[in-house]
């Protein structure tokens, strides 16, 4: 990895445990309205690119239920450590990247 890439790995390890602090309540609204524009439907393969601490994948999940299946793919280990925690609330088959 070059020294961009290690600097921006060091920026998100540091964020990752303060990261829903700001984000959850900030992006609430916004992110409902963005699942609801998607039109998901049952049985559907959904990406979540830069998936971060994985605020929308319960929500995804819920949508494409237990026939979906839903990928979440993030640059961090440190944020995809806290999207791990969402599993409990994702009905369809999660995988996260």
């Amino acid at each position: 990895m070059d020294e961009a890439g290690a600097s921006t790995a060091r920026w998100y390890r540091r964020l990752a445990p303060i990261y829903n602090l700001s984000c959850r309540p900030l992006y609430a609204g916004p992110r409902r309205a963005g699942l609801a524009a998607l039109g998901l439907q049952g049985g559907e393969v959904v990406l979540d690119l830069c998936c971060g601490t994985g605020l929308n994948l319960p929500g995804i999940a819920h949508q494409i239920g237990t026939a979906g299946r839903l990928l979440g793919l993030d640059f961090s280990p440190a944020m995809l450590h806290r999207a791990e925690s969402r599993r409990k609330y994702c009905p369809a088959p999660l995988e996260l990247i």
